[in-house]
């Protein structure tokens, strides 16, 4: 064999150990990278926990507020209800009529009937007829309204 054929074939070999020298240095690297992400990763996983704990606590703290809250309403409510049940034992059943009809009616003294209007003190006030006169009277609630007029 020629000389400059075994310093050829000396040169491949040489190139092929080399290669596997990069190959190792390459694995190496990403064993190292990987190793540094799994410490960058443990690090994100316990802030997150971290974070999800003083959200959760919170979550806990705004839960007992409003349920505070809500329990509070819930008995007030209990006690208005409370209160409008003895309001229509006392008044009748005609009487409970009559509120429950007049949800939703208009609030300006010039639509409703029987509004007797002041101009002295800006009062109106709801008239009541006689049984006399009226063969089905209102019943006598004694409601104020209000006027607004504008000051000039």
């Amino acid at each position: 064999m020629h000389p400059s054929t075994l310093y050829k074939g000396y040169q491949a070999q040489l190139a092929a150990h080399e290669t596997a020298r990069q190959h190792m240095l390459a694995t190496v690297w990403e064993i190292e990278e990987a190793e540094h992400f799994i410490v960058f990763l443990n690090a994100m996983h316990t802030n997150n926990e971290d974070w999800l704990k003083f959200m959760d606590d919170q979550l806990h703290s705004l839960r007992s507020l409003f349920s505070e809250f809500y329990e509070d309403e819930h008995e007030i409510l209990k006690a208005i209800s409370s209160q409008a049940e003895h309001v229509v034992k006392v008044l009748g059943l005609r009487v409970s009529k009559v509120f429950q009809s007049g949800v939703g009616a208009s609030r300006f003294p010039s639509s409703q009937p029987g509004v007797i209007d002041d101009e002295d003190n800006n009062v109106g006030r709801v008239s009541v007829k006689s049984r006399a006169d009226d063969p089905d009277p209102p019943p006598a609630v004694g409601f104020l309204i209000m006027k607004t007029t504008p000051n000039m």
